[in-house]
């Protein structure tokens, strides 16, 4: 079992260092990125996309993390069936209120649609997205119990960024950390509100291009092509000085593709490297766990 632990573990590193890609804004400007930080059972504006988090989960073993978010939320501490107002960013508005309540469960009402829900769950009761953060007390008597009511669920892992539509608007929201109290989110936008987020893949360099030369005439270019190949001849005449500046630029568009190959090649071979000491470290320290546990067994007395 441990086994495979660490083999996932390896997996999630390698794979981690190999992804690569990025998003840009088609007016060609870079995006406005804001880090924001948002408490458990609490709902901010993170940089224009209003947001709770229900729930941070923090895996260090394989370090992985995910936000549980309710978007275009708010929250609500209900005591009894009077009536909350509650807003959405689109001016939409709706009521609140409690039924009824126990310490594991409770009847909440928006508009006129009632459900029960059960603690650290959520329904959808009138067309919105409800959870039940906690409930204390019992209602009919003295309760508190907070709620979340938004439009829409969002879980936010780590191990990639996300492109929502917010109010209209496009955001990249990437997890940064995560844990049972709070979330540290990047949510980036255009600067620019038409400019739209556009997908970037890293790709080869491009090839630098041939700079024209003059004064040069080429004639008499036969190319023959066969199964077994391809045969080219060119027979050249008129050919001044000037076609030394040609060679001189393949070179160089050579040089240029070798050295791209080169740097990509140096960074394989880092990750490689860093993949191996990570499975050594791994692997000594599973061994020095199994003799620390034949050390501190109990030495038994031959009878």
């Amino acid at each position: 079992m441990k086994k495979g632990v660490y083999i996932i573990a390896i997996i999630l590193i390698l794979t981690a260092s190999f992804a690569s890609s990025s998003y840009v804004c088609s007016d060609g400007n870079n995006l406005s990125t804001s880090r924001e930080e948002i408490d458990l059972w609490k709902s901010n504006n993170l940089n224009g996309v209003y947001a709770g988090l229900t729930r941070g989960i923090e895996t260090p073993v394989i370090k992985q993390m995910e936000a549980r978010l309710l978007l275009d939320s708010k929250s609500f501490t209900l005591t009894d069936d009077s009536l909350i107002e509650g807003e959405l960013v689109d001016l939409t508005k709706y009521n609140v209120s409690l039924v009824n309540s126990t310490s594991s469960f409770a009847d909440i009402k928006i508009n006129s649609e009632t459900k029960k829900i059960n603690v650290g769950e959520m329904e959808t009761i009138g067309g919105y997205k409800v959870f039940l953060a906690k409930s204390d007390g019992d209602y009919p008597g003295t309760a508190s119990v907070k709620v979340m009511v938004g439009k829409s669920e969002l879980n936010l892992p780590n191990s990639n960024a996300t492109v929502i539509t917010f109010n209209g608007k496009k955001f990249v929201l990437q997890l940064f950390s995560a844990s049972p109290e709070s979330a540290i989110i990047d949510v980036s936008k255009c600067i620019n509100e038409s400019a739209e987020i556009t997908f970037v893949a890293d790709a080869p360099a491009p090839v630098q291009p041939v700079a024209n030369t003059t004064n040069t005439s080429v004639s008499n270019q036969t190319v023959n092509a066969s199964d077994a190949g391809l045969n080219s001849s060119v027979n050249d005449s008129n050919v001044d000085s000037s076609q030394n500046a040609t060679g001189t630029n393949g070179t160089t568009q050579k040089a240029v593709r070798l050295e791209d190959s080169t740097t990509r090649t140096v960074k394989v071979a880092v990750y490689i490297t860093l993949g191996l000491f990570a499975i050594i470290g791994i692997f000594l320290f599973a061994k020095y766990m199994k003799n620390k546990r034949l050390r501190e067994m109990p030495i038994q007395a031959n009878i």
